[in-house]
């Protein structure tokens, strides 16, 4: 059996870590990608809501929606590394502290430990620290806040992949969080 990777591992890997940001064609593509993370937070989020149960299916959800919302939480706290995007990139005047505000400082104090530790790896931190629950709950209602302020900034006649799932979680209205 021979190994696998994808032809452009190795090369990127070697690269600076001052890397170039995504250039603009490339973020017309990745819009559609902000695109998916958004939604498939947000569908795992309604079914989580609406089956708060700890069967096989629920634990799934919650496990989608919480690598969901590491991702976004990268996108949106906006410190690219190599050649991440994040919200700025869509949204020029997107500020992490004014935009965000107190739920993104939540998340980012909360969310990176309990994701990078108890869901993404498989590591002792499992067992040496105390289990207190899930925050799957917090987590959701303060995400919910910052996607729908990023939403409603969001111009959709420069980024029109966002209108639908701007109608979805927003609403035709701009008021609201």
């Amino acid at each position: 059996m021979t190994g696998w990777s994808y032809p452009c591992d190795s090369a990127y890997l070697s690269l600076p870590s001052d890397v170039m940001p995504p250039t603009q064609s490339e973020l017309e593509l990745l819009a559609d990608d902000v695109v998916y993370e958004i939604n498939h937070f947000w569908n795992a989020s309604v079914f989580i809501l609406g089956q708060l149960r700890g069967d096989v299916e629920g634990n799934l959800h919650r496990e989608a929606m919480l690598i969901h919302a590491r991702c976004l939480m990268d996108f949106f706290l906006c410190d690219p590394k190599k050649d991440d995007v994040v919200a700025s990139m869509y949204v020029l005047e997107w500020d992490p502290a004014a935009d965000g505000r107190e739920e993104l400082a939540w998340l980012e104090n909360n969310l990176v430990m309990y994701i990078n530790k108890r869901v993404a790896h498989i590591t002792a931190y499992r067992q040496r620290c105390e289990n207190v629950g899930h925050p799957v709950i917090d987590i959701l209602w303060k995400m919910r806040l910052v996607i729908s302020r990023f939403l409603k900034m969001v111009d959709l006649d420069r980024w029109p992949q966002f209108a639908e799932v701007k109608r979805g979680i927003v609403g035709r209205s701009s008021s609201g969080p």
